[in-house]
């Protein structure tokens, strides 16, 4: 259990970089991939994610432009 705010803004970033690392490795070619129809598309994801950063910026340090850019725009 994380008790100071020190130790969770280091896991939060830490989640962040592997969550853009993650968002980059996806192939162009499978960013409309969905493991089933009614399901969010890779894409789906990534904008689901970015538009959470929007909205909290404080706290997730990322508009939904600097995601775009961090991301290679996908």
């Amino acid at each position: 259990m994380i008790e100071r705010i020190g130790a969770f803004i280091s896991y939060f970033e830490s989640v962040r970089r592997r969550t853009i690392t993650s968002c980059k490795a996806i192939p162009d070619e499978q960013i409309d991939w969905a493991p089933r129809p009614d399901e969010m598309s890779f894409g789906d994801l990534i904008r689901h994610l970015a538009e959470l950063g929007a909205a909290r910026p404080q706290i997730y340090g990322l508009t939904l432009e600097e995601l775009m850019v961090r991301t290679g725009g996908v």
